[in-house]
């Protein structure tokens, strides 16, 4: 009897442990994170403080070297050469004002000439006191700088230049960047430590459930094995399962054996179960005729089934390894048990698609040998997805990681000569990792499909303002291919309840194929409009197109058209797949309408309700 309260237990214990080891990885990620930031803040201020009093320092540097300039200018009656001077002294140091102003209040120079409101005043002939030296003010983001001047036998006048406390940003980017660099390689670090620690935990979880669920005789054998490449611990763990599976066929076997060798009432039960396999049975003699065979068997090799025993193998086997390999199930010498895989038109000379796998084993007397047939069509097109997806997911994130790769070395190696280039290292920087988040985005959403846990969080959307964000998110890459990108939206557009992340990025997949599949000096139009209570939104480009044959597959993951002109073009196979799915989920849909060099129309249709929330 089965105790189903033992096994839960156990499972309720093994995601204690996963959840502690998970939250403890998450504890040091978000301490490693405060710490990251603390120090990018620390850093800036300090940066921040220590410019504006570099700044104070050049002001009045400059007040005390113009001001001996202005003094002897004063003196010799140049006031015009003066009043140019401080125009000049704003514009080459970029200063907010400058002037020159008189005891009573009168300008006598001045940054915007406008403002002046007084002459060179007449010799006195007196004595002027001693200067008493610059004084400062800041007033906001001003900061002034007031120098008393002396003009021999006339009078003392104020020198006064107001300049802006900027904070000096060139640093600044290579700061976020050496922090953030920083702060990343920790946490890749930290996430790549986790990972070895978990994987080799994980193997252990796995095996400790299938070993409960063996001990309790709950679980079928193809259940109990468990993902190769968790390790060698799961390995060996797959390899007693094999043995254990291969004991119990024997055992199998064995009864058929025996009952197929005696009259009794309990021969015609078993013919049935055999019957009712799935998988194909024969049983040979040490001739190779067929002794025995079940429907699965005779539905394999596209026999008739009443016409099979007494017949020999040869007459719906042709492959001669198979053949030779039941010779040596029933060899004297040898009795080696094997296993074979064809495809089925290797078999027997039809063409009926699919692989097929054959294992023979040998029986304990040595003159029979049974042969087992499945068919493992659909475990070869789960492989052959698996890997085409990830090949495909591996070029996808290899591109953009080495462009940031690329880029963050000439930001280091140039970015101190050339502002400009470490500016656009840095642009191409942001650019790659959204690429990059995008990417992982539809991934972990392809997953969350599969395992029906796909979810929308609902909230007010304005598709018209995730459109502009597209567009000019967009522009550049279609200005450098010499597409013309139009984005057309009514004046008013309605508010919809829905996933705006997810929707904007069933969109930027949509607009992003587009531009993808359309050559250089072509167009693509973006229409939103509102008809019949929906938000329906088109895609419009003049583009290669999608043959009538792989209309119906491209919404499928992991499906590309089969056009050699998309050969080298990279692309994963999941963003329709994932766009379909995210538009069902807000109980819309995407039709398609395409034709081969003439352009492809990608049609979302969103409900909404066109009286309420109307924004323009």
């Amino acid at each position: 009897m089965v105790n189903s309260g033992q096994i839960q237990s156990g499972q309720r214990k093994t995601l204690r442990v996963r959840s502690v080891v998970t939250s403890a990885v998450v504890a040091v990620a978000v301490l490693l994170a405060i710490a990251t930031g603390s120090t990018g803040y620390w850093l800036l201020q300090n940066h921040r403080h220590g410019h504006e009093s570099q700044r104070r320092q050049r002001l009045v540097d400059l007040a005390e070297l113009l001001g001996r300039g202005v003094e002897a200018m004063l003196e010799n009656n140049q006031l015009s050469a003066v009043r140019g001077l401080v125009v000049e002294i704003v514009q080459r140091y970029e200063l907010k004002r400058a002037r020159i102003v008189l005891p009573d209040g009168t300008v006598l120079a001045d940054s915007e000439p406008n403002l002046i409101t007084a002459d060179l005043p007449p010799h006195t002939g007196t004595v002027v006191a001693a200067s008493i030296g610059p004084s400062r003010t800041v007033h906001g983001e001003l900061i002034t700088v007031t120098l008393p001047l002396i003009i021999a036998g006339r009078t003392e006048v104020r020198l006064e230049l107001t300049a802006p406390l900027q904070t000096d940003t060139v640093l600044l980017p290579e700061v976020q960047a050496g922090v953030g660099l920083a702060g990343t390689a920790s946490l890749i670090l930290l996430l790549l430590g986790y990972r070895q620690a978990r994987a080799r935990l994980l193997a252990m979880w796995r095996i400790r459930d299938a070993l409960l669920c063996q001990h309790y005789e709950k679980g079928s054998g193809d259940l109990l094995e468990v993902a190769p490449a968790l390790g060698d611990e799961a390995i060996a763990w797959n390899k007693l399962v094999v043995r254990q599976r291969n004991l119990e066929r024997r055992e199998l076997v064995e009864r058929v054996q025996e009952d197929l060798g005696s009259r009794s009432k309990d021969t015609v039960d078993l013919a049935g179960g055999c019957n009712a396999m799935g998988q194909g049975l024969l049983l040979v003699d040490d001739r190779l005729c067929i002794r025995y065979a079940n429907r699965a068997a005779a539905l394999f090799l596209q026999a008739e089934h009443g016409k099979m025993i007494g017949q020999p193998l040869t007459e719906w086997l042709v492959h001669e390894p198979l053949i030779q390999a039941c010779r040596d199930a029933v060899s004297a010498a040898s009795k080696r048990r094997s296993a074979i895989e064809l495809d089925r038109d290797t078999t027997d000379g039809h063409t009926g698609g699919g692989v097929l796998r054959f294992t023979t084993y040998p029986l304990s007397d040595g003159s029979e040998t049974m042969i087992v047939i499945e068919d493992i069509t659909q475990q070869r097109v789960a492989e052959l997805s698996r890997k085409e997806f990830v090949a495909q997911a591996t070029h996808e994130l290899r591109t953009p990681l080495t462009n940031i790769r690329l880029y963050v070395e000439t930001a280091i190696d140039e970015g101190e000569r050339d502002r400009d280039l470490l500016a656009n290292c840095l642009n191409v920087i942001n650019q790659e990792t959204g690429r990059l988040e995008r990417i992982v985005s539809d991934i972990l959403s392809v997953a969350e499909i599969e395992a029906g846990s796909l979810q929308i969080n609902r909230d007010d959307v304005r598709l018209d303002e995730i459109l502009a964000y597209i567009e000019s998110n967009y522009r550049a890459a279609a200005e450098s291919k010499g597409i013309q990108l139009t984005v057309t939206v009514p004046p008013k557009v309605p508010v919809i309840q829905g996933d705006r992340e997810k929707l904007a990025a069933a969109v930027h997949n949509l607009v992003g194929n587009a531009l993808k599949y359309t050559p250089d000096s072509g167009r693509i139009s973006v229409t939103l409009e509102v008809a019949n209570h929906h938000l329906m939104l088109e895609v419009a480009d003049n583009g290669i197109g999608i043959s009538p044959d792989d209309i119906t597959n491209v919404f499928e993951k992991f499906c590309r058209a089969a056009d050699d002109r998309i050969s080298g073009i990279t692309g994963s196979g999941l963003g329709l797949s994932l766009a379909r799915e995210v538009v069902r989920l807000h109980g819309g849909d995407i039709t398609l309408e395409s034709q081969l060099d003439q352009g492809s129309t990608f049609t979302v249709s969103l409900p909404c309700n066109e009286g309420l929330d109307v924004q323009g």
